[in-house]
Parts: structure tokens; sequence; C-alpha cells
């Protein structure tokens, strides 16, 4: 059950740092650094669906409630999911940093920090606080 369970965590894992590594390095999704990146707000798609199929005012506020509801429901169902699968994932992100920072010098180790304080910092900017587990609650990254 174990290999099984960190056998899903690892594909899931995967597929998060793909998608993020591949948001990351999509030249035509960067722009300001502070500005908000990730999936679009429940008012960010609004306005878009609002654009595009002309709504009322009405079927507008009835949808900026579905979508809203629905992040919500997405926020608790993440939450959940980094619940039940967040010290495995933060054991196989300590594990793999470890084996990182085996390969690199000491000034490369460095530069490695600062990037993950970085990365960690962009992360927290994001709604939902980004696709990783907060690991401080499991060791001491």
């Amino acid at each position: 059950m174990k290999l099984k369970t960190f056998a899903t965590t690892s594909i899931i894992v995967s597929g998060l740092l793909l998608a993020a590594s591949t948001y990351a390095w999509n030249p035509d999704r960067r722009g300001d650094p502070d500005e908000r990146h990730g999936p679009p707000t429940a008012e960010q798609q609004l306005a878009r669906l609002a654009d595009q199929l002309q709504l009322t005012d009405e079927q507008s506020a009835q949808l900026l409630r579905v979508l809203q509801a629905a992040d919500a429901d997405r926020q608790e169902l993440r939450d959940q999911i980094m619940a039940q699968m967040g010290p495995e994932l933060c054991t196989l992100q300590s594990s793999t940093e470890a084996n990182i920072l085996a390969i690199l010098t000491p000034e490369q180790s460095e530069e490695f920090a600062l990037l993950k304080e970085e990365r960690q910092a962009r992360f927290q900017n994001r709604r939902g606080g980004g696709p990783f587990p907060d690991c401080s609650a499991y060791n001491d990254n």
C-alpha cells in the first residue's frame, strides 16, 4: 500500500513540477514579477465570459456566485489533498533537494538556496499558495 501511495505521490509531484517548470519558462506567460500568475480568479473568469457571451447583469451576478463557489470547493479539495499527502510530498521534496545539493559546489549551493527562497516567495503570492505543500509543518526546510 505504501509503495502504491508513493508511486501515486511521485506521479502527482512530477506532474506538478512539470507544470510549474513549463509555466515558469513560457515567455508568453511571464511578465511583471509582481503580477499574480496562476489560474484566473472567479472575477477574471467572469470578465472573460461576460465579454464573450454578452451576459446580462443578472447572469453575471449568478455566474460569479457559481465561479466563487467552485473556487472555494477547489481550495477545500486542495487542502484535503495536501493534508493527506503533504508529509509524503515534503519527504520527496527534501530528499530531492538533498540529492541536488550533493552534486553542487558550495557556491552553487548558496545560489540554489537563494533560488529556492525566491521560488517559495513567488508561490506564496499565488492564490492558494501554489501547488506545493508548506513543509515547515513537517520538517525544518
